[in-house]
């Protein structure tokens, strides 16, 4: 292919927004290498539909007062709200709407995947007694799924069923746990299975990124995978977790992210796609609109908590408002969320004594990588 480089010393969200602009206006691919921010142009256009930067809107920012979460006792929560509201675990009476809820109803098994690389961690012997479920553990699931009450995980941690949706939520002032980007060594697009993420101390596993990572992914121990100027991240920045769009210099200095997308809550509201992230419109209608399940990570205005949410059977719009409303039950206001890869990728997993136990399907799914929270020590 013929290439028309064009030299320019600009910073890198300059640069980003040119590409933007580019790819756009003219279907072009793009790419940048760093030496010199050396723009490429590749002459064999990309089949998008082409986009005029007069007719996009300014992305909306976030400017509201921030009112205060207050400080929960989650384990008493239950469908109804938590406190004085939580006596009451009758369903609630809105009218919300109500998706096809999947659990686990069987016994999990593992995924036979010849290239997946082996938990590092755990012997397959002791792998083994953490995720073969015996018929009590299961039971036990079955009774926190219909109870309407908040399973507390580990202290700040808990796990709840709501109009046919599963939700974790956790609580980031809490003490005792940690956060972990579960990815193999070596080649970032070599596919992982849920089991390889599981260690002594797990307390929640799920799946995040899209196969090939894509996103912008960096590990708790700082490995930088990979960057994404055009795609949104889940990350820590400044000891302060957010969702948004990270530029080079943001992920340079970001504690860990786990990249994902679209944006499709911001600012408290259902909003899709805000920051015009980088996927082709095919793939942006798809997340829009299949009713497979997915699943997704949110924030609180505030940034004291963190939500989990899975759905089947709802548009992504639906499933926004099932968290938005969930959230407004507890007390918690829910300003951003970002989606993670859906279904057949969709895997959400939780320590049930001393099991770790998947909530949705028995057999495991291949995955990038894993959004993991693990005990502390």
């Amino acid at each position: 292919m013929k290439h028309l480089p064009i030299k320019l010393k600009m910073k890198h969200r300059e640069i980003a927004a040119i590409l933007f602009l580019i790819g756009g206006l003219t279907g072009c691919s793009l790419s940048m290498a760093n030496a010199e921010y050396l723009i490429i142009v590749t002459a064999t256009p990309r089949p998008v539909t082409p986009m005029h930067a007069a007719a996009l809107p300014a992305t909306p920012s976030i400017e509201s007062t921030v009112v205060p979460t207050p400080t929960l006792d989650l384990s008493t929560c239950t469908v109804n709200g938590c406190g004085a509201q939580s006596s009451d675990t009758a369903a609630n009476a809105d009218e919300r709407p109500i998706g096809q809820l999947v659990w686990l109803q069987e016994p999990p098994w593992g995924n036979t995947c010849d290239d997946c690389p082996e938990n590092q961690q755990l012997s397959p012997a002791k792998l083994a007694s953490i995720t073969e479920v015996d018929s009590a553990t299961l039971s036990l699931l079955q009774t926190i799924v219909a109870s309407s009450q908040a399973y507390e995980i580990s202290p700040g941690i808990v796990y709840i069923v709501d109009h046919n949706t599963h939700h974790i939520v956790i609580d980031l002032e809490e003490p005792g746990y940690r956060f972990r980007n579960v990815i193999s060594e070596g080649d970032r697009e070599r596919l992982i299975t849920p089991s390889f993420c599981v260690s002594q101390s797990s307390l929640v596993i799920t799946n995040a990124d899209y196969y090939g990572l894509h996103g912008s992914n960096k590990t708790e121990t700082g490995r930088e995978v990979f960057f994404h100027p055009g795609w949104a991240a889940l990350f820590k920045l400044n000891n302060r977790f957010d969702i948004d769009v990270l530029d080079q210099e943001s992920y340079e200095r970001a504690e860990i992210s786990w990249g994902g997308g679209p944006i499709f809550i911001w600012d408290g509201v259902y909003h899709f796609n805000p920051k015009y992230e980088w996927f082709t419109v095919e793939s942006l209608t798809w997340y829009e609109t299949t009713q497979r399940p997915t699943i997704s990570a949110a924030l609180s205005r505030d940034r004291k908590y963190l939500m989990l949410t899975v759905s089947t059977g709802l548009t992504l719009k639906q499933h926004a408002e099932q968290a938005i409303l969930f959230g407004e039950g507890w007390g918690i206001e829910i300003e951003k969320a970002i989606r993670f890869d859906g279904d057949s990728s969709v895997y959400l997993a939780i320590r049930l004594g001393e099991k770790v136990v998947p909530l949705l399907y028995s057999r495991e799914p291949t995955i990038a990588n894993c959004f993991a929270v693990e005990k502390e020590n």
